[in-house]
């Protein structure tokens, strides 16, 4: 690990994102892997491994949340191991257009909740489905809750609020 880059701190350096700028349970993540990070010299292999397992795993983590928290602002928010892929337009015949009725949060839930698909859902997750509504922690929805289950990590259960 000494000589792989780390990825979060990368990304926050390409993007001028001070550590102390990001939400407090990022900061706190960060804290934790500096602490695991300061082990790597003291370790013996086979807990080194693991310990560098733990590592990347994390970085990985707290990448993904930092690109979550700031998706919207960032200029530079692509990873630079990912290819870029060659863009190819297709041209299709004009076709009518049918207006379709756009989905609203409640919708997606409610789908969610038939799919019976209600636990640990990301926060990326949910906004790819199309949810508009700025998730924090504990967000009401319509009938719906969306419950905040981890400390470090944007994950949510789906409560009804019947």
């Amino acid at each position: 690990m000494k000589n792989k880059a780390i990825e979060f701190k990368q990304f926050l350096k390409e993007n001028n994102i001070k550590k102390k700028d990001l939400p407090e349970p990022i900061q706190e993540m960060i804290e934790i892997y500096d602490q695991l990070y300061e082990l790597v010299d003291t370790m013996e292999e086979p807990n080194l491994q693991e310990l560098m397992e733990q590592l990347e795993k994390l970085d990985i983590d707290i990448l993904e949340d930092i690109e979550e928290e700031y998706e919207d602002l960032l200029t530079n928010n692509e990873r630079t191991e990912l290819p870029k892929k060659p863009e190819v337009t297709i041209k299709k015949s004009p076709q009518k257009t049918v207006p379709t009725k756009e989905k609203t949060d409640e919708m997606i839930l409610d789908e969610l909740v038939k799919m019976k698909r209600t636990k640990g859902l990301r926060r990326s997750k949910l906004r790819g489905m199309g949810l508009k509504t700025k998730i924090g922690g504990d967000t009401i929805i319509g009938k719906y809750m969306l419950e905040r289950t981890s400390f470090f990590y944007y994950r949510y259960n789906i409560v009804s609020m019947k």
